[in-house]
C-alpha cells in the first residue's frame, strides 16, 4: 500500500486495525448496528475507550484517529456487525 491508499474493514465485532510497521493511517469513519458500540485505541494489549455510545445504528463521520503500528484501533460492535474506513498518511 501507498501514502493515499484507502483502508477499511466489515465484519464481526471486534473489528480490530493495526497497520505494518512504519506506516500510519488515519480513521474517518465508523458505522455499526447494534446495541452498544465503542470505539477503542489499543497499545501493547491495553485497550482504553474513546468513544462508548449506545445509539442504534451507531454512525461516526469526520474521525480523525490515527494509528500507528504500536497504537492500534479497535471497534467494538455488540449485537451486528461494524465497518471502518480510513487514509493511508504514510
Amino acid at each position: 500500500m501507498a501514502k493515499g491508499d484507502v483502508v477499511s474493514g466489515f465484519g464481526t465485532s471486534p473489528l480490530d486495525y493495526t497497520p505494518a510497521v512504519g506506516v500510519e493511517t488515519v480513521v474517518t469513519s465508523v458505522v455499526g448496528a447494534g446495541g452498544s458500540c465503542y470505539i477503542s485505541m489499543v497499545s501493547g494489549g491495553s485497550a482504553t475507550a474513546a468513544d462508548a455510545l449506545t445509539q442504534e445504528p451507531e454512525l461516526w463521520l469526520n474521525l480523525k484517529i490515527f494509528v500507528t503500528n504500536t497504537i492500534s484501533f479497535r471497534f467494538h460492535n455488540f449485537g451486528g456487525n461494524g465497518a471502518y474506513t480510513g487514509v493511508q498518511t504514510k
